[in-house]
């Protein structure tokens, strides 16, 4: 599976971290991903009602479940089941969220 974490205390919920299989999947290589909000992989066959219900997911520190296109570096679609959930700290406080592709 690919998964990456993005920070939700951050300005744009930047990914902090990917693993290999993101980047291979995605084909950007780390330099290209780390410190960029996840959206830098939508484009024109992004479903815009999927991306709505995953910015409300991710508005109200809820899970997500869905699938989304999304594009490889190559310009290729990639369709991924996404499963996206809210990482809490001791408080209860949302601080990241992890998606697994």
């Amino acid at each position: 599976h690919a998964l990456c974490v993005a920070d939700a205390t951050a300005k744009d919920q930047p990914i902090v971290f990917a693993n290999d299989n993101f980047f291979v999947q995605t084909g950007y290589p780390p330099e290209e991903v780390l410190g960029r909000n996840c959206r830098f992989l939508q484009g024109p066959g992004t479903d815009r009602e999927t991306v709505r219900a995953m910015r409300e997911a991710i508005a109200k520190g809820k899970e997500f479940h869905g699938r989304l296109m999304n594009y490889h570096k190559n310009g290729t679609s990639l369709v991924n089941s996404l499963v996206m959930s809210p990482l809490r700290d001791e408080k209860g406080v949302v601080t990241h969220f992890i998606g697994i592709q």
